[in-house]
């Protein structure tokens, strides 16, 4: 379903489908300019669907305020290994949100949190969770303006994720103060 522009209204009856398809292990909603009132009458069916290993719901314009919901969802989701959230603007409040049911999916190997401007201020609480996701392989947080101070924050958590095969960092102003950290 994704790339069909279905909106808050079709948010709706995407909801509604949901709540019939409770072993469904794959969903792709990315595209779909749910906006924040989408996420909010998303999460109760998603957060049913504890069988599903793959979620994408980017490009989905949810913003901060999308993010509660979405993370409420998320808090159901355990067996979840890939899940792309990214362009969504979810901005240093929507990671803050999202941290600590994102650290509770240990199974995840694919996470998506590019272009999500977090910023430095962002980068904090998605440390926090990447302590816990040492099954990831692949990991992209490109295009969120961390700046130095945001790979700072990361490196700790960066150096531990030993099963890592991609990791996506461009786009974030770095410069030659945040090289080091990451590095390290």
């Amino acid at each position: 379903m994704e790339e069909n522009s279905l909106g808050p209204t079709g948010a709706a009856h995407v909801a509604s489908a949901l709540e019939k398809l409770l072993r469904l292990k794959r969903l792709w909603l990315a595209d779909n300019a749910f906006g924040p009132e989408g996420a909010e009458v998303l999460s109760r069916p998603l957060g049913q669907l504890t069988h599903l290993e793959l979620l994408s719901l980017a490009e989905n314009a949810l913003g901060a305020a999308g993010a509660p919901p979405v993370a409420s969802a998320l808090e159901r989701l355990t067996r979840l290994k890939i899940l792309r959230l990214h362009f969504n603007a979810f901005g240093p409040e929507g990671a803050e949100a999202l941290s600590g049911p994102l650290g509770r999916l240990t199974l995840l190997e694919v996470l998506n949190l590019g272009g999500n401007a977090l910023g430095a201020a962002g980068a904090p609480p998605v440390a926090s969770a990447l302590e816990r996701l040492t099954r990831l392989k692949d990991l992209r947080l490109f295009d969120n303006a961390f700046g130095p101070e945001g790979a700072e924050a990361l490196s700790g958590p960066l150096g531990r994720l030993t099963l890592l095969e991609v990791l996506n960092l461009g786009g974030n102003a770095l410069g030659a103060a945040g090289a080091p950290p990451v590095a390290s």
